[in-house]
C-alpha cells in the first residue's frame, strides 16, 4: 500500500511552484520590483548575475542603455557575502541599507567594509534607515524604467512586504 508517483504530475507541479520571497517580481508604480531573500555569497553572486543578465535589460528603445539597479539591503549580523552585489553594479545605480527590526539586525559598523568597496567603485551608499523609509526614497529617486531589488535577508523582504501592504492599503501605490 504506497502512494503512486505519477512523473507528469511531479513535474508539473515542480514547474508550477513557487517560494515566496525568492524572486519574486512585482511592478509598482511603473517600476520592477524583486523580493529575495539571499542572504549569503552564493545566493548573492546567483542573484545580481541573473538580474544583470536577464532583467538589466531596457524596456526603452535603446539597447545600450541599462537601467539602474536600486539596491535595498538589509542583514542579520552574522550574515556575509554582500560584497558579491557590488561588481554587478556601477555609479548610476544605488544601495540603500536597513536597519531591521530584529534584534540582531547588522549594525553601523559591520557595514564600514563594504561601504568602502561600493564607494571604492563609486556606486552610491545611503545611510542606515528603516524599510519604510528606505523603500519611500527608493521610489521617489528612482525612474519608470529602473529596477529595485530588496534582498539581504527573510527579515528585509518580509519587513518590505509589510511596509508595502500598509502603503497599499493607504492606496498610496498601484500595481
Amino acid at each position: 500500500m504506497g502512494v503512486q508517483f505519477h512523473d507528469n504530475k511531479a513535474q508539473r507541479g515542480i514547474l508550477n511552484s513557487s517560494l515566496p520571497g525568492r524572486f519574486q517580481i512585482k511592478n509598482i508604480n511603473g517600476r520592477r520590483i524583486v523580493f529575495d531573500v539571499a542572504h549569503n555569497e552564493l545566493a548573492f553572486s546567483t542573484l545580481f548575475r541573473y538580474i544583470h543578465r536577464e532583467l538589466g535589460q531596457s524596456t526603452s528603445s535603446n539597447s545600450d542603455y541599462r537601467p539602474r539597479i536600486h539596491v535595498i539591503l538589509g542583514m542579520q549580523r552574522q550574515k556575509r557575502g554582500e560584497e558579491n552585489i557590488i561588481p554587478f553594479l556601477c555609479p548610476r545605480d544605488s544601495i540603500r541599507l536597513v536597519k531591521l527590526s530584529h534584534p540582531r539586525s547588522k549594525p553601523p559598523s559591520l557595514w564600514e567594509s563594504f561601504i568602502r568597496a561600493a564607494k571604492y567603485r563609486h556606486v552610491p551608499v545611503f545611510p542606515i534607515a528603516d524599510i519604510d523609509i528606505a523603500f519611500q526614497n527608493t521610489i521617489l529617486f528612482s525612474q519608470k524604467d529602473d529596477l529595485v531589488v530588496i534582498t539581504g535577508s527573510f527579515h528585509t523582504v518580509r519587513e518590505a512586504w509589510i511596509h508595502l501592504s500598509s502603503v497599499m492599503r493607504s492606496s498610496e501605490v498601484s500595481i
